[in-house]
């Protein structure tokens, strides 16, 4: 999956509401990645309650690809996951 930028702020804004509603309805979390104050990707856990478990995602703008943003974003959330989650399984589909 690769990040594309979004084009007007009403795209984002139906981002950020879309993602808020399944925050509530605890379902997911998406995180963004910044670097320099700039958002350079996304990460973010799909929830399932059955079994207690997570699915991990993440995209990256491609001119950040290799540079170990995203194994860092991945190392954080796998520990949020298991230590505020509780989750008890997390997977990740490449």
């Amino acid at each position: 999956m690769t990040f594309t930028p979004y084009n007007n702020v009403k795209d984002v804004l139906e981002i950020i509401n879309s993602s808020r509603h399944r925050y509530e309805a605890g379902t997911e979390i998406l995180w963004g990645v910044k670097l320099d104050q700039k958002l350079i990707g996304t990460c973010g856990y799909l929830i399932y309650k059955e079994g207690r478990r997570g699915l991990i995602y993440y995209e990256m703008n491609y001119k950040y690809w290799r540079c170990g943003y995203a194994t860092e974003a991945v190392d954080r959330i796998v520990l949020y996951g298991f230590s505020n989650l509780l989750l008890h399984r997390i997977e990740a589909y490449v």
